[in-house]
């Protein structure tokens, strides 16, 4: 048996508060707390950004992608690239590449990158929908069951 680590989000918050200040940016930093639904703050959002070395299955890119809003993230080893469907709801760069994220990210702010409709973006989410996965799992295990 293991034991869980607990993780004590005051003190992340602290770490993270020190590392805004010493990056000079602490007066532009908002610090919500938690939130439910953190989508329903957002007024305008260009894309999610994701940058992360390594994921599971990473849920923000779907989530985000269920509000109409497209991702810009790594391609690391699992997930993204099952979810991000370029020039549709997302763009992909190399992970560790920092060259290509930065290019993708002045590409979509100058406007030489574009993404589809919010509601397009939308119906890319649909697929991961409870239903749509637990459908696709029965299916699997029935393939597996008959062969």
């Amino acid at each position: 048996m293991f034991k869980l680590k607990h993780i004590d989000r005051r003190q992340d918050e602290k770490k993270l508060k020190k590392l805004a200040g010493k990056l000079d940016i602490a007066d532009r930093v908002s610090w919500l707390g938690f939130r439910k639904d953190p989508y329903s703050d957002f007024r305008e959002i260009t894309a999610l950004l994701l940058t992360s070395r390594h994921e599971g299955f990473p849920m923000v890119l779907v989530e985000a992608n269920q509000r109409g809003i497209p991702v810009i993230s790594s391609d690391c080893e699992s997930g993204p690239k099952d979810i991000v469907i370029p020039g549709v709801n997302g763009y992909l760069y190399r992970e560790g590449d920092m060259d290509e994220f930065v290019r993708i990210v002045s590409d979509v702010i100058d406007g030489k990158l574009s993404f589809d409709t919010s509601e397009n973006i939308v119906k890319t989410a649909e697929r991961f929908r409870e239903d749509v996965v637990v459908e696709n799992i029965y299916k699997a295990l029935r393939e597996i069951v008959t062969k």
